[in-house]
């Protein structure tokens, strides 16, 4: 179970939430999402876990539907 998001919206096809990097966050999974203006269950149907040694950047990128 994961919890605090650190940003989310919803659409009419499901949710997109960024967090900080998570090996944990894979398709199929289900998440509860806590955050200022989004709040509920949700199921993982995408994940894109982006690496940026660079620029320091260390994301997971979420897409799932409401459950």
């Amino acid at each position: 179970d994961i919890s605090k998001r650190k940003a989310g919206t919803e659409n009419e096809s499901g949710v997109t939430v960024k967090s900080l990097l998570n090996g944990d966050l894979v398709p199929g999974r289900m998440v509860r999402v806590e955050a200022q203006f989004l709040t509920g269950n949700f199921k993982i149907e995408k994940v894109t876990h982006m690496i940026d040694t660079h620029a320091v950047t260390f994301y997971s990128d979420v897409e799932g539907i409401t459950i």
